[in-house]
């Protein structure tokens, strides 16, 4: 969970701090502006560095299963060949998306965030194949990764003779610190989640719903979140409530009552549980508590989006480099807790 976690969040927040530069004026709306070849090059670095603290933490656990050389080179390889695909995908999406007249704050976070969850797990299952099928080749990949890995931490040091670039160096501090952070809060989130599956797979449903929950819940924290960080850098957001973010939340929030109904609907249709027995009631009594519930929980998250942008800026820190990333974690915590709880309550 902690994997695929802060690939979504690094992407995320690399996403807001492309669309905050488009604004801005900082670059231009191409794919070979420097700094968005500088803001690739980070993202790869920056979002491996984690993944080697979470072998390195596993290696306590792991390293005498006999696997563990198998899983460093599968999970270096795919994380370092997903981050290159995804950080072209942010650049490319923020890009056209600004060229077009759209605001690359309503898009960037939830498409960027959704194709890291399709990417990244097929990506491990796929190099999984490979390792056991085409060792040579994996091979091969892992010793490109590596290249490529170094490469860009050198590309990072090479920059910092630019002043602009050397102001992006002491962002990619913050947003190291903050992705190694939020991945120990995403081992704890995936070891709650753990303690309660038997419950969750229980009720059937929720074991359809959960992973859906958590992604919406981080895509609604993502767009307030990027959206208040732009206006934090252009001076809009005076006070964390203001109208402007009211009539966010309130608009977004109403929305995602449809988004339950829509969610539970097919998750029905999916998996074909016409006999499907709710200790809450009826289907529709399940339909108002969860849709009432998940109104609640989406207006919680969109919140502390908003006060995350508004008071790291005002800490001195980068609101596009610590909003997303960390309300997608708070969102994964929550909607985990939240999946749980319904869990309890329905078996």
């Amino acid at each position: 969970s902690s994997y695929y976690g802060f690939e979504r969040e690094r992407f995320g927040s690399m996403g807001s701090r492309v669309s905050t530069a488009l604004h801005l004026g900082y670059t231009k709306s191409s794919v070979s502006d420097p700094f968005l070849i500088f803001n690739i090059l980070v993202s790869i670095a920056v979002a491996n560095i984690p993944i080697l603290m979470i072998l390195a933490i596993g290696i306590f656990r792991f390293v005498f299963s006999g696997n563990y050389v198998a899983s460093l080179i599968v999970i270096f390889t795919s994380g370092v060949i997903i981050s290159l695909l995804l950080s072209i995908s942010t650049v490319f999406i923020a890009v056209y998306t600004f060229r077009r007249g759209v605001d690359p704050d309503n898009v960037i976070g939830p498409l960027i965030t959704s194709i890291a969850d399709i990417i990244t797990i097929p990506g491990i299952v796929l190099f999984v194949w490979l390792y056991e099928t085409h060792y040579v080749a994996i091979f091969f990949l892992f010793i490109f990764s590596i290249v490529l890995f170094i490469y860009s931490i050198f590309s990072m040091i090479k920059y910092k003779i630019s002043y602009t670039f050397r102001r992006e160096i002491i962002k990619v501090s913050e947003i190291l610190g903050i992705v190694c952070f939020l991945a120990l809060i995403e081992l704890v989130s995936g070891h709650f989640l753990e303690s309660f599956s038997k419950e969750i797979l229980k009720t059937g449903i929720l074991s359809v719903l959960f992973p859906v929950i958590l992604d919406t819940l981080g895509n609604y924290g993502s767009v307030i979140g990027a959206r208040s960080a732009t206006r934090y850098h252009l001076g809009a957001l005076k006070r964390p409530v203001t109208k402007d973010v009211l009539y966010d939340i309130a608009y977004l929030a109403s929305t995602s009552i449809l988004n339950a109904v829509v969610m539970v609907t097919i998750a029905l249709l999916f998996m074909g549980i016409a006999d499907i027995r709710y200790q809450l009631g009826t289907l529709h009594g399940f339909l108002i508590v969860f849709s009432l519930t998940y109104f609640l929980i989406s207006f919680v998250v969109m919140t502390i989006a908003v006060m995350l942008a508004y008071y790291s800026g005002k800490i001195g820190l980068d609101p596009d480099n610590i909003t997303i990333p960390t309300i997608t974690t708070i969102a994964d915590l929550l909607g985990s807790i939240y999946v749980a709880t319904l869990s309890i309550l329905i078996i």
